[in-house]
C-alpha cells in the first residue's frame, strides 16, 4: 500500500512525449534536451499510436495496472533510443509502479530514466518519480536529498509553480529544511510567478455575440483576474487543461464575431495567424503572419494538434488560425523550442509550430453549451483583408495571478 503521505502527494498525470515544446503564450520553455543525437521517433505505426492513446486514457482513468502494461509495450516497441519517447515511457512506467505500490520497481525506472543519454528534458520528472518511490519505501532522508536537488536544479525564472509544489513535498517531511531552502532561493533571485504584480499575456478571439472569447488554458491557468488590453474585464466560463482551451466572457455585446469553417484544417492549405506576440516589443496593434498547415498531427503524431508553418512567438497563444477566406480552422497553442531542438539534434527547426484543430475547439464549445457562428464559404481574400477583419474579433488577453485558477473553475 502507498503510505498516506505519498498517496496525497502523487501527481494525477505525467506529461508524455511533449518535452520539446515551448508554450507560445506564457513564454515558458519546457526543459531542454542535450546535444546528444537521437534516433527518429517511431510512433508513426498504428500500433504505436494506439499505445500512446491508450496510455493517455489509462492515466486519465487512473487505470494504473493497464498503464504499466501499455507503457512497457510502448517502451519496448516504439521508443527506440529516442530520449523523449523513452523518457516519457519510463515516466509512465514509474508513475504506474508507484501508484500500484511497487516502489522498488519505480525507483529502478526512475534511475533508468535519469541515466538516459541526453535526458535533461526529463531530468526533473525522473527525480520526482525517484522521490515518490523513496517516500513509499520509507527512505525519507534520501527523499529529502532528492527534493532539495530538484529545487536547486530548477531555473531561476518561470519555475515558481513547480518550486512551490516541490517545496510543499519537502515541507511535508522536513519543514525546517523547506523554510531554509526557500530563504536561499529568494536570496539567489528566484522569481515568483504568482506575485499579484505579475502579468501574463496571450491572444483570444470572440466566438459569440454576447462576448465570449476563446484562448488557451495555459494563458490563464495561473490567474485569478482577466481583462483585455483595452481594460474590459473578463470572467472565466470554462477551461480544459487536456485540450489547452479556455472560455472567457466579457459581459458586453460583441461588435464582430469570428466565424468557424466547420470542417477543420487541411494539410497544405494556406493560413493566416493574427495575434499579439511579445507585448511591449512588437506592434501593440497586432501582428499578422502567414504559412501553411504542414502536418495533420503534432509531435509524435499527437492527434489533438496540427503542425503549422506560420511564425508565432510568446503572446500568440490562444489566437485564431484562419483560412484563405478568414474563417477559423484552429487555435495557436505552441512552438517547437529552437534551443531544445538545436541541442538535441544540432539543427535549428524552421517554423515548426502547432495549433489545436477546429474539431477540438468545436468539442470544447459544445461542452460549454456554446454554439459558435458558422462562416459560409466565400471568395478567397487578400491577407491584408483577412488581417483587417481579424482586428475586429481578436483581443489581447491580460491576466494576473491574484488567485490560482483550476481547470473547470466557475466564473469569478
Amino acid at each position: 500500500m502507498i503510505p498516506n503521505s505519498a498517496r496525497s502527494r502523487l501527481p494525477i498525470a505525467v506529461a508524455i512525449l511533449v518535452s520539446a515544446l515551448a508554450l507560445a503564450g506564457a513564454g515558458r520553455s519546457i526543459a531542454q534536451t542535450t546535444s546528444q543525437p537521437t534516433s527518429q521517433p517511431t510512433t508513426a505505426s498504428p500500433r504505436c499510436r494506439d499505445l500512446r492513446d491508450a496510455m493517455d486514457r489509462d492515466e486519465k482513468s487512473h487505470a494504473w495496472t493497464q498503464l504499466l502494461a501499455d507503457a512497457k509495450s510502448f517502451d519496448h516497441d516504439c521508443a527506440g533510443t529516442n530520449p523523449i519517447l523513452k523518457g516519457g515511457a519510463l515516466l509512465s512506467i514509474g508513475l504506474a509502479q508507484v501508484r500500484t505500490g511497487h516502489f522498488d520497481d519505480a525507483l529502478a525506472a526512475a534511475k533508468q530514466c535519469e541515466a538516459l543519454p541526453g535526458n535533461q528534458a526529463y531530468a526533473i520528472d525522473c527525480r520526482m518519480i525517484e522521490a515518490w518511490a523513496l517516500d513509499g519505501l520509507g527512505r525519507i532522508s534520501e527523499e529529502k536529498v532528492v527534493l532539495i536537488a530538484i529545487l536547486d536544479a530548477l531555473p531561476s525564472k518561470g519555475s515558481s509553480k513547480i518550486r512551490k509544489s516541490v517545496g510543499a513535498e519537502l515541507a511535508a517531511i522536513d519543514p525546517d529544511a523547506a523554510k531554509a531552502h526557500s530563504h536561499r532561493s529568494r536570496g539567489r533571485g528566484h522569481d515568483d510567478d504568482a506575485s499579484p504584480d505579475a502579468r501574463y499575456y496571450g491572444t483570444g478571439f470572440v466566438v459569440t455575440a454576447d462576448g465570449q472569447i476563446v484562448t488557451n488554458w495555459h494563458v490563464v491557468a495561473e490567474c485569478g483576474t482577466y481583462w483585455t488590453s483595452d481594460g474590459m474585464k473578463l470572467s472565466l466560463v470554462k477551461s480544459d487543461k487536456v485540450r489547452d482551451l479556455a472560455l472567457l466572457k466579457s459581459g458586453q455585446a460583441a461588435t464582430q464575431v469570428a466565424g468557424l469553417r466547420g470542417d477543420g484544417p487541411k494539410v497544405g492549405e494556406a493560413i493566416v495567424v493574427y495575434g499579439y506576440p511579445l507585448p511591449g516589443l512588437l506592434a501593440s496593434s497586432g501582428v499578422v503572419t502567414t504559412g501553411i498547415v504542414s502536418a495533420p498531427a503534432g509531435i509524435a503524431d499527437q492527434a489533438n494538434r496540427v503542425q503549422i508553418s506560420a511564425p508565432i512567438q510568446p503572446g500568440n497563444s490562444g489566437g485564431p488560425v484562419l483560412d484563405a477566406e478568414g474563417r477559423v480552422i484552429g487555435v495557436v497553442v505552441a512552438r517547437l523550442s529552437d534551443a531544445a531542438m538545436t541541442k538535441a539534434t544540432g539543427q535549428v527547426p524552421q517554423n515548426v509550430n502547432f495549433a489545436i484543430p477546429e474539431g477540438e475547439l468545436l468539442g470544447f464549445l459544445k461542452e460549454a453549451g456554446v454554439a459558435p457562428a458558422p462562416a459560409p464559404e466565400g471568395a478567397k481574400k487578400e491577407v491584408s483583408d483577412i488581417a483587417a477583419g481579424a482586428r475586429g474579433f481578436v483581443e489581447q488577453i491580460v491576466c494576473s495571478p491574484q488567485a490560482v485558477v483550476a481547470a473547470d473553475s466557475p466564473p469569478r
